[in-house]
């Protein structure tokens, strides 16, 4: 995914988790929360994982990589909450 950005150069960046070789292993739900601004890691990632496993759902806020929390701790303290009942 790095090749989204980067193109031929992307070789020269490496994955530090390759999530994508690991997501579809996963039998637990998932749920990723991504910026719909992130600039860092682009949404399209978020959208390919989602794609990798059925187990996983996902939120996008409009907000960036850094400031995505602030809207998303809600739904996040919901969905810790209903997993530890």
């Amino acid at each position: 995914l790095v090749a989204d950005r980067l193109g031929c150069l992307s070789y020269l960046v490496s994955d530090p988790f390759p999530t994508y070789k690991y997501i579809v292993d996963v039998l637990c739900k998932i749920h990723i929360y991504h910026g719909s601004f992130d600039q860092v890691i682009s949404v399209e990632h978020t959208k390919k994982l989602k794609q990798l496993n059925c187990n996983c759902t996902i939120s996008i806020y409009n907000n960036d990589h850094n400031t995505m929390m602030i809207d998303a701790l809600p739904d996040i303290l919901i969905r810790v909450g209903e997993s530890l009942r």
